[in-house]
């Protein structure tokens, strides 16, 4: 997962995944225009999956996504599963959906990507703005950041849940947005609970610490010094 606009190790990854015969799907919903060792993410595994949800980096009006490959087999499956599996039309040679893309969608994605470079490059300022406004306030951790960051969220850590919420709430007070992402770990979700336990220490602590700062890229510098501000007031 190529999380808040990080690109993942895929160094790492793909040695582990040559070793053991694996198959690299990237989640690189968060991750648009963010790159590993100069490799747009999205292009390293046998598949990459985007996200266009307005929240991303480059965002439709609504839903919508994209699947890349460079696998032709692969790249064959996938169109014939978005259309319900059929081929010709009304001869079903597979169990597919309607993962379409609408001509909408489409068009409007086509127009805003020509300004993708454009919106990272601020938001990576945006970043480095708060980067240096918060450096050395307590009880606070930065986020650390590769080459090729897209930063889809400016993602902090407090040092326990009960800080990390009363930061949230002081924010909020204050009418300024923030988000948790995410207050849970995967295998402590509902839909898991009928699977062992699992001992993941590290993910858990995480989901208590993390806080998202708005890093959009309208955002003006007196605005994030706004936020800074109030960060550091609270942990002062």
């Amino acid at each position: 997962v190529h999380l808040f606009g990080q690109a993942a190790d895929m160094t790492a990854i793909g040695q582990l995944a040559k070793a053991h015969s694996l198959h690299i799907i990237e989640d690189a919903a968060q991750a648009q225009g963010a790159t590993w060792e100069g490799i747009p993410v999205g292009g390293m595994g046998d598949f990459g999956a985007f996200s266009f949800y307005p929240t991303k980096n480059l965002g439709a009006l609504g839903d919508a996504g994209l699947l890349t490959t460079s696998n032709d087999a692969l790249a064959e499956r996938a169109r014939l599963l978005r259309a319900h599996g059929a081929k010709p039309k009304y001869h079903h040679e597979a169990i597919g959906g309607n993962f379409r893309l609408d001509e909408l969608q489409a068009a409007l994605l086509r127009v805003k990507q020509t300004q993708l470079d454009e919106w990272i490059a601020l938001r990576t300022g945006n970043a480095a703005q708060y980067q240096s406004l918060l450096a050395g306030t307590p009880d606070l951790i930065l986020p650390a950041a590769a080459p090729g960051h897209s930063w889809n969220q400016f993602t902090v850590r407090l040092p326990n849940r009960e800080r990390r919420d009363a930061l949230a709430a002081h924010l909020r007070e204050s009418e300024i947005g923030n988000e948790i992402y995410y207050p849970e770990a995967l295998h402590q979700q509902p839909c898991f609970a009928h699977l062992p336990p699992a001992n993941c220490p590290v993910a858990e602590q995480l989901a208590d610490q993390v806080l998202s700062l708005p890093v959009f890229p309208e955002m003006t510098e007196a605005q994030i010094a706004e936020v800074a501000n109030s960060v550091s007031a609270f942990c002062a």
